[in-house]
């Protein structure tokens, strides 16, 4: 797509009726997303409805390694000047072994949600409720609790969910499989990717005061045809190298999506529309060339993004580039296809790179 990050609420919506994704990996079913990143680390996260007075949400996270456990927790966005909110946690319909105590008490996390951990001794019975149940009911049981203070998590496509990532991961058909387990070892399961590094560029960043080149304004109208003779001045420019100047230029608004392109220019030379990189299939494809609500970090030379699938913000696309030298390199990349009022905290990475340097 030649405007990849613009996402419009009816695009991200599209996107998804249509069984694609924004990237190939982040998968819908059902009620449960489900994603894997770069080091095969994957989630599975389960959402209430929007119009429950609480939101609640199961989070699944392994990472690729052979032997990595299983975290399981439970998030929810009850208020409460509680430090511990005790909770009663029954599955629809009832059966099977006690995964949860009667006595579950949530505990505010350091994202401040409300949270509870899953024992990991308790795992083979929660994924065998989640076979047979079809929603996780929550109530809270405070002197607060009303009958509008609870919520209920839809369960539908968890399995399906666990099933893609233990294919992700390479783990169907052997020992530490969640779901598609068999006999293969796990001595079978290839080591996860390294972490790639990037090396960040030593320079003082300075900014200019001024207007833009010609031929960069120039460059600029034929890339953004659509955007208005009311957004000339409004572009920044920034001296990243000795010899390079980094412009910042609108390229389209919207209701909550504001659109930059950017362009690279060597001594007053001619401008070279910046590409960036996105993740796709597990890899890196450098071909988009706008970014939404981005900004340029002077202090770490960076570029941060935030593409909202609406305004509320609770689904799209958030991430950074990170300045080498050389080009802007992908530093990481966060991606929520549901619109289900799920924290930031929540959305899962589909690229990670660690920077170096200052």
């Amino acid at each position: 797509m030649p405007r990849y990050l613009t996402l419009a609420a009816c695009a991200l919506t599209a996107a998804l009726a249509s069984g694609n994704a924004l990237a190939q990996s982040v998968r819908l079913f059902t009620d449960w997303q489900a994603a894997c990143d770069n080091l095969r680390s994957c989630s599975a996260m389960a959402m209430g409805p929007l119009d429950a007075h609480s939101l609640g949400f199961i989070d699944v996270r392994r990472s690729g390694a052979r032997d990595a456990d299983t975290q399981v927790s439970l998030a929810f966005t009850f208020e409460t000047e509680l430090q511990e909110l005790p909770l009663e946690l029954t599955f629809d319909p009832p059966g099977g072994d006690t995964v949860f105590p009667r006595d579950a008490k949530a505990e505010i996390g350091h994202d401040g949600l409300l949270r509870v951990e899953l024992p990991r001794e308790k795992l083979t019975a929660f994924i065998a409720a989640l076979r047979r149940a079809e929603f996780l009911h929550v109530r809270r049981r405070d002197d607060a609790a009303t009958d509008q203070s609870a919520t209920v998590i839809s369960l539908k496509g968890a399995i399906a969910a666990l099933r893609w990532i233990d294919e992700q991961q390479h783990r169907a058909g052997g020992v530490t499989a969640l779901v598609a387990r068999g006999e293969r070892a796990a001595a079978a399961i290839p080591a996860p990717p390294p972490l790639p590094v990037i090396g960040r560029a030593p320079f003082q960043v300075r900014q200019i005061v001024g207007k833009a080149p010609a031929n960069v304004i120039g460059q600029r109208k034929t890339a953004c045809p659509d955007l208005g003779e009311d957004s000339e001045g409004d572009e920044i420019g920034y001296q990243i190298t000795s010899d390079i100047v980094l412009w910042q230029m609108p390229c389209s608004r919207a209701a909550y999506n504001f659109a930059n392109v950017y362009y690279l220019q060597i001594r007053n030379g001619p401008p070279r529309l910046v590409q960036f990189e996105k993740p796709e299939d597990g890899a890196l494809v450098r071909n988009m060339t706008e970014i939404v609500n981005g900004e340029f970090n002077e202090d770490d030379r960076s570029i941060f993004f935030f593409a909202k699938g609406r305004g509320l913000g609770d689904c799209g696309v958030r991430g950074a580039y990170v300045w080498d030298g050389r080009a802007f390199m992908l530093a990481n990349w966060q991606e929520m296809t549901a619109c289900r009022g799920a924290p930031l905290d929540l959305w899962p990475f589909l690229w990670r790179a660690e920077a170096r340097g200052r």
